[in-house]
Parts: C-alpha cells; structure tokens; sequence
C-alpha cells in the first residue's frame, strides 16, 4: 500500500527539518568544545596581563587567522578551525628570542607569578563548570536519573542473599554508573566470584548492599535478578543559595569521579572508556537532542574534566609546569632550557599522538555502528 502524496510530503518536511536540527546540534556541540577550551586559554590570557607580562596574541580557535584585531600591541584573532584557541605569552617557550631580556616576558617574571599563570586555566575551567552545574540547577525544575528497578528476586541466589527486594532501584554498582541495560548486565559479567557493592534506593531511602557474585554464570545469572530499567524525573532545588551550593558540590563530585576513573584506567583499563574529540562532539550532541538541560549537565562535566586533567603533572599540561617552578623554588636555580623544551615538547607530542588515536579509534566506532 502506497503513502498518499501528502503525507509523503509531510514526511519529506519533517526529515528535512530533523536533519537541519540535527546538523544544528553538531555545531553546536563543535563551538561548545571550543568555548570550553577558549575559556580556560583567556584565564592564562587575563593573568598574564594583571602579573605584568607580555602577550603577543590571544586566539579563538586554531589554524589560519580569519580575522585579526591589534590593540595596545596585543593581536586578536579569529581563526579557521573553532575547535579551542590559543594564547602567545612571550618568553613562555625558554627558547623564544629575546625572552631572557624583556623584562615582561614569562621568563623573567617571579616564579609565583609564572605558577599563577599556569594555573589561571584550570581555575577558569572550574568557574566554567560550576557556573554550568549552576545553571542546570538554578533553571532545571527535574533531572534524569537512570536506575535499575528489581522485578523479582531469583531464590538461592546472590541477589537473595544480600536482601534484595522487589522494587529496589539499583543506581551505582562498585561506584559505576551503568548507562544502560547491557552496560548493567556486562558490569556484572565482569565481576564473576567477586563482592558487589549495590548502590540501592528502596522507598526513598538510600542503602548499600554487598552481594557476593558466584565465579560462573547459571540460568538464573551471576546476581539473580529480573529488572527493568527505569528513567526517574527527579525533583532539582532552584533557589538561588542551593543552586550555587549544588554548583560547587556537584563539580566537586565531578572530580571525584574523574580521579577513580582515571585510577581505574590503569588497574582496570577494561573498565574505562576512552574517547577523543569525535566522541565528545558526538555526546554532546546527543544530549543537544535531549534538550538543553541536558547539553549544559554535559557540557559542565567536561568543562571540569578538562581543568583537572590540565592539573595532572604529566609533561605539556599545566600542572607540569608547575611542578617544575616548584623544583626550581626548592633548588634556588632555573632549570635548564634544553631540558624544560625537551621535557615538555615530547609530552606535547605523546598527547597529541594519544588524542590522534584515540580520535581515529571514535571515527571507526561511528561508522561501525
């Protein structure tokens, strides 16, 4: 049976339209990560300025200038690629000519004003994520939560044994998240003959229960249990005091469980999901879909993401630098510029070669799906 004309039609207009929304939401999601990163680049930018030092050009997004605008000898561009920016601070690199003479240059500054100029971008990332986390609260009335509702309990089993009851909702399962029904059931799978703290709310009240897992699977499962996944509203504080408290308590959250992710990576990699900015751009635009609620709850988790792993010590990252201006505070004496170039430029290229794969990995994970 053939669809009438005009309803062929209407079905022609509203694909369109979810195409152009959609195309719309991937911008969006693209210039979201690049007001991420341009945030924490203007808090380097704004400090190196109050300390007194030079900067040469500051810069929303990479690659060819679009558009250059010089004021009081400092340039600002716009430019091509408008995924982050960048911002020149002279002397920032020990190598850039006449920096160890200009005494406005990063290198000839106090070493705390250095560190506080490498610092400065976390700091701004962090007022970003806290400002988001605000906003969602302030202006949200509910909040999505995923959780997993027991329909019945299996007798002789582990489920069973911890005092599972019918109509517990499961949240968090060893502190993870599940982020769906087979990420429930592969994360049990995974822990086969070991404990399972359950996270669980049972009539508005939240409990742990730790389940013994048995070491192989039987018809009734590794937990016992029939569920069903569920998708709660739940109530968000808007006045004002709470939404500022929850801002800063929810990025401190935030934190935490970046930090267990990131220990789990190398105790259990299997675990962790690592995605480069192909796999951002796309969860960010997924939640633009959802609405845009959901945009900012993500947008603010990245955001903080981002300002703590910049705090990590690892070559290249702020937090590198800063550990370096430290040594040489203890020591009383500037390190060497060969070694400061050296040290940072092949943690530069680690990075990028990591973010390269990690990207390409994404692209393929999209394609196959």
């Amino acid at each position: 049976m053939g669809v009438p004309m005009h309803n062929a039609v209407e079905l022609l207009r509203e694909g369109a339209a979810a195409g152009l929304l959609s195309g719309v939401n991937i911008f969006f999601a693209i210039l979201a990560v690049g007001v991420l990163i341009a945030v924490h680049e203007f808090g380097h930018y704004l400090v190196a300025r109050v300390v007194g030092m030079r900067v040469i050009r500051y810069s929303i997004g990479f690659g060819p200038p679009l558009l250059i605008w010089k004021h009081a000898d400092i340039e600002y561009a716009l430019s091509a690629i408008p995924l982050g920016g960048y911002v020149h601070v002279f002397g920032m690199s020990p190598a850039e000519p006449g920096a160890a003479e200009d005494p406005r240059s990063y290198q000839r500054r106090p070493r705390w004003a250095r560190a506080l100029v490498c610092l400065a971008g976390p700091i701004f990332s962090y007022g970003l994520g806290v400002l988001g986390y605000f906003t969602f609260f302030f202006v949200g009335q509910t909040a999505q939560e995923r959780v997993y509702e027991v329909a019945e309990v299996l007798p002789g089993t582990a489920a069973e044994e911890a005092g599972l009851q019918v109509g517990d909702q499961i949240g968090l399962l060893n502190d993870h998240l599940p982020r769906s029904s087979d990420d429930f059931g592969a994360y049990i799978d995974q822990h086969k003959g070991e404990e399972l703290v359950l996270v669980i709310d049972r009539k508005g009240e939240l409990m742990k229960v730790t389940a013994q897992l048995p070491p192989e699977s039987t018809d009734k499962g590794l937990l016992g249990i029939r569920y069903a996944e569920r998708i709660n509203q739940v109530p968000v504080d808007t006045s004002l005091p709470e939404a500022i408290k929850a801002g800063f308590v929810t990025s401190y959250r935030q934190s935490l469980l970046v930090l267990s992710a990131l220990g789990r990576l190398f105790t259990k990699p299997s675990e962790v999901e690592v995605g480069g900015v192909p796999a951002i751009v796309n969860e960010l635009k997924k939640s633009a879909d959802r609405g845009l609620l959901d945009f900012i709850w993500l947008l603010a988790g990245l955001t903080v993401m981002f300002g703590l792993l910049n705090l990590l010590p690892v070559p290249a990252l702020d937090g590198s630098k800063v550990l370096l201006l430290g040594v040489e505070g203890l020591t009383g004496r500037d390190l060497p510029a060969r070694f400061q170039l050296v040290f940072h430029g092949v943690g530069f290229l680690l990075l990028l070669g990591l973010m390269v794969i990690v990207s390409i990995s994404d692209v393929f994970k999209m394609v196959g799906k």
